[in-house]
């Protein structure tokens, strides 16, 4: 029944005038629609959109609230930290990756599934690139 229609990702802010340019600017989405409830409703790729939304209540999770397509993890990170945005980095080796290379990472990939790469917004929201393999 959902299986053809596109997704939109709900992200709450405290803030909305600080963490729209993060979206719009570093990130590159566009805005799509503002609606009269004060929130915004910004366009990705396929049809699919974010709606940032103020509240007081928002809490970012923790856990990934969106993840955000792409060809190529590694040339994406390389972008979006030329615009400023600071990736997380992990010792996969912390994470029981034993054949991990030593040290930290910023694109985790897992054999036979794919590449990532996490990072947050200014709330704190837990955002990701990813690409299969």
């Amino acid at each position: 029944m959902l299986g053809d229609k596109p997704v939109m990702a709900v992200v709450p802010t405290h803030d909305l005038d600080k963490a729209r340019p993060f979206y719009e600017e570093q990130l590159g989405l566009r805005v799509d629609e503002e609606t009269s409830l004060g929130s915004v409703l910004l366009a990705a790729g396929d049809g699919t959109t974010v709606l940032l939304y103020e509240t007081q209540v928002a809490i970012p999770a923790e856990h990934t609230v969106a993840t955000f397509l792409v060809d190529d993890v590694a040339a994406t990170v390389e972008e979006l930290e030329a615009r400023g945005v600071t990736f997380q980095e992990y010792d996969l080796q912390e994470f029981g990756y034993e054949d991990a290379p030593e040290g930290t990472t910023k694109v985790v990939e897992i054999p036979d599934a794919g590449a990532s790469a996490w990072f947050t917004d200014p709330e704190g929201n837990i955002l990701a690139v990813f690409s299969r393999a």
